[in-house]
């Protein structure tokens, strides 16, 4: 099994208007692994019993087929949007984790933010207002 840390640097505050986020008190530079986050998936017929809960917006599809739900488990769930992030995720569907790297250097003190669709450059609609 591969051991998951996170940078020590990693904290969680509130956003307004967002919720919930992910900043460092360090600087990160590009390329670091922020974070490795073990992935919790559930059978995708049981998911009708999430979008009934707050977790409707914390879960996504898993697996080549998408025929699992899955949830970041430490700060995974917690990084919020940017059409410009400064953070890419990448899935291992085999191992069930994901890693978070920096795309570019960050600052103490910044928000480290993630493309929902996946890439770090892709564009398209989101589920939400993008405020």
């Amino acid at each position: 099994m591969t051991k998951c840390k996170m940078l020590p640097s990693l904290f969680v505050k509130d956003v307004k208007n967002k919720g919930r986020g992910v900043f460092t008190s360090a600087a990160i530079a590009k390329g670091t692994q922020v974070e490795c986050v073990p992935v919790l998936t559930i059978p995708i017929k049981q998911t009708k019993h999430i979008d009934e809960t707050r977790l409707l917006h914390y879960y996504f599809k898993w697996g080549k087929t998408e025929k699992m739900g899955a949830f970041f488990l430490g700060y995974g769930s917690v990084y919020n949007h940017s059409f410009k992030p400064n953070v890419e995720s990448r899935m291992d569907m085999d191992k069930d984790i994901a890693v978070f790297s920096a795309i570019r250097d960050i600052k103490a003190g910044e928000e480290l933010l993630i493309n929902y669709l996946g890439e770090p450059d892709s564009e398209g609609e989101l589920w939400f207002d993008v405020k």
